[in-house]
């Protein structure tokens, strides 16, 4: 279907014509009403599968009623009461989006595929209109020109939906174009922009405008809610940024936690995390199901559903790449699952040509996702983004997924055959041949893609805008909202230890908003050789804008992620402590040997650094043994020795106002105490006190001093 249409053209069957053909579609059909179903479906079930999605469209959900075969009938002009009948017409629908190239796999329930089909009925715009609206005022209009951003800003829109609004969710989930947001973000750009579109989108418009007024525009703020992602190769929590620390119930235990970043989930992982903070909410892990799944290429967690036919589990989620992660080893295809830490394991699965086969003990389920077109990255970055995009060096491996059907021509016959995609960097502009396998996959490089745009591969750091191309069979090719904006350095070689040695220095860096990096004396860009710190960051002038990234040392270093979301970095050699206020802290080791392994006390870790650079180690998994590392020749290093904390014996608190008092008995002598003291809004103090005849190197402060 959408081979035909323009980039603007909606990804939904119910919306391919226009509304004002219905009435007269309904008409003949209602003439052919004395025709069998089956003759009916055969000779003319594209019209009826439009007419069906186009009536949902139109009139799912007016005066509160929830029912869809009504509908049908309706259109029809005959009752499709007998389930043959209906299983008939839901083929038929099938048959016609596999023809045309939409989603035909994974539905629970007939009646589902219709209304991800038909789009969001006129009569639930309104709620997906304040739903918009909530999200800008969390967090701002995402970019229109990164079809990730976009998606990730539609997706987490609907979490502010009132409680029980379900349907309208199936067709936002299930289109990968973020068809709905992109007119979002053109009706705050213009309300006015929405006016010439169809008459689905004035409507749309007229709801926005509605709302948008209703709710006194976007000058309040609203919340963000936390989320569960996939990131550095482990489950973490975003921490929506506020002013003071984030109260998260972890299983019913209070954590404040530092705003505004992720949050490495404590180990064991949780059955459930809730916060109290408006609007309040829960996530629950492992309790519905055996398995979490994120989107690996988003890093956000996707819904899986479970059914049961024919006696065969089947696990199904919106997605075509994903991380699978379960408390128990499992096998993909045959394919062990990787340990990521004690009692936590995953795998990468590829939904992309079927389902894929998932088993547990004496235990198996299939799983489907579905095929969307989208560029994924396969290689490391040179640094991680502060916000936006990272930065990629010239080798970076990129992979073009056409989505087959959607984008490409011809494409029932499975052969290798040639795609497109726009390349956009430094004011150049190509459309660049590509070479896809019978799946509808290409890859490529980021040398070979500016190469083909004309940039230099000398340049600094540059913003990359890759854009896919609908190619139809009159050799048309035709831009799509399926972009995405990367962040490259085409001069960029290597890193040399702290050196990030490129061709040429690069110009647009910005050291007064850089820290812990700067340029050498050859002008190259160099992390501070002191130490003393956890991460770098890096500022180039990138399209007008400050971009900020950030980098860790190459080779072998660490970081003590602490359960309130500080971070220190880590001396190798030092000694953790395994206690009870530490049981939630995580060792973070970062490594560029792929090939290295980890000895952690008794048990050893193979591959570790294989997905990604960093591995966390819980506190409380130690069993009192070193932590070694051993490189691919196999040089160990100590990274740490693990000792136990001797607890107290008890612990009293007494506060009034104007003072506190702290009692602590321990079951040996001590001779001093140090404190450090923290506010919610991050500010920190510390002091000590003798309790012997040993003198400090300061007095003790104002506010800490020996009880009587």
């Amino acid at each position: 279907m959408r081979s035909r249409l323009d980039a603007n053209a909606s990804p939904f069957l119910g919306l391919a014509l226009g509304v004002e053909k219905l009435p007269e579609t309904r008409s003949a059909l209602r003439v052919l009403s004395d025709l069998r179903i089956d003759e009916l479906l055969d000779t003319f079930k594209y019209a009826i599968s439009w007419a069906i999605c186009a009536t949902l469209s139109q009139s799912y959900g007016e005066d509160g009623n929830p029912q869809v075969w009504p509908l049908v009938e309706d259109l029809l002009g005959r009752k499709i009461r007998q389930p043959d009948d209906r299983r008939a017409v839901f083929k038929a629908f099938v048959q016609t989006c596999r023809k045309l190239g939409l989603a035909s796999d994974g539905f629970e329930r007939p009646v589902q595929a219709f209304q991800i089909h038909a789009g969001v009925s006129r009569s639930q715009l309104h709620h997906l209109a304040k739903a918009f609206i909530a999200q800008e005022r969390s967090l701002g209009l995402p970019d229109q020109d990164d079809i990730v951003l976009l998606n990730r800003w539609e997706d987490d829109a609907l979490h502010f939906l009132d409680p029980g609004i379900q349907v309208l969710q199936r067709p936002i989930l299930m289109d990968h174009s973020a068809w709905m947001a992109a007119a979002y973000v053109d009706w705050r750009k213009d309300q006015n922009a929405l006016s010439g579109k169809s008459n689905y989108l004035r409507s749309f418009g007229e709801q926005l405008k509605s709302v948008f007024e209703g709710a006194g525009g976007t000058t309040g703020r609203i919340a963000a809610v936390p989320r569960l992602v996939w990131e550095d190769e482990r489950p973490q929590l975003t921490i929506p940024g506020q002013s003071r620390r984030f109260r998260v119930f972890v299983d019913g235990t209070l954590y404040r936690v530092r705003a505004g970043r992720l949050w490495p989930l404590p180990h064991p992982l949780p059955r459930e995390i809730t916060w109290d903070v408006e609007p309040s909410g829960r996530i629950q892990l492992f309790q519905d199901t055996r398995f979490i799944l994120f989107d690996r290429n988003t890093g956000r967690q996707t819904e899986l559903t479970s059914r049961n036919i024919k006696g065969q589990a089947r696990l199904s989620s919106r997605v075509a790449t994903a991380v699978l992660i379960a408390k128990d080893g499992f096998q993909v295809d045959g394919i062990a699952s990787r340990e990521i830490a004690p009692g936590l394991y995953g795998a990468d699965v590829d939904l992309r040509s079927g389902s894929v086969m998932l088993t547990c003990g004496d235990q198996s389920w299939h799983l489907t996702g579905v095929r969307r077109p989208q560029i994924s990255i396969q290689s490391r970055p040179i640094a991680k983004a502060v916000r936006g995009a990272h930065l990629w060096g010239p080798d970076t491996e990129i992979e073009l997924d056409f989505g087959s059907s959607e984008l490409l021509a011809d494409h029932t016959d499975g052969k290798h055959r040639t795609a497109f995609v726009r390349v956009e960097a430094d004011h150049c502009a190509e459309e660049v041949e590509i070479a896809v396998d019978g799946r509808g996959i290409g890859v490529t490089n980021v040398t070979d893609l500016i190469s083909a745009a004309g940039v230099s591969g000398d340049c600094d750091p540059v913003e990359l805008t890759l854009t896919l191309l609908r190619s139809s069979p009159d050799s048309q090719r035709i831009s799509t909202r399926f972009k995405r904006k990367l962040v490259v350095w085409p001069g960029f070689a290597q890193r040399e230890g702290l050196v990030f040695r490129s061709r040429n220095p690069p110009g647009n860096f910005i050291p007064e908003e850089s820290k812990h990096v700067d340029r050498d004396d050859h002008g190259q860009l160099c992390l501070d050789r002191g130490g003393g710190y956890c991460e770098g960051r890096l500022a180039f002038r990138i399209a007008g804008y400050t971009r900020h990234f950030l980098v860790r040392p190459d080779g072998l270093s660490g970081v003590l992620e602490r359960i309130d979301g500080t971070v220190a970095p880590w001396t190798l050699g030092d000694a953790v402590i395994k206690g009870s206020t530490t049981k939630c802290d995580a060792l973070v080791l970062n490594a560029s040997d792929e090939g290295a392994r980890l000895k952690i006390g008794g048990r050893s870790v193979v591959d570790p650094f294989r997905n990604g650079p960093t591995y966390a180690i819980p506190i409380s998994t130690l069993d009192g043994g070193d932590i070694v590392y051993l490189s691919s020749t196999g040089l160990p290093t100590l990274v740490a020795t693990v000792e136990s904390a001797t607890q107290p014996a008890d612990i009293a608190i007494r506060s009034w106002v104007g003072g506190t008092r702290l009692t602590i008995e321990m079951p040996f002598e001590i001779g001093g105490v140090m404190v450090n003291l923290q506010t919610e809004d991050g500010q920190v103090d510390q002091s000590a006190i003798s309790l012997d005849h040993l003198p400090l190197e300061k007095p003790p402060q104002f506010w800490l001093r020996e009880g009587s």
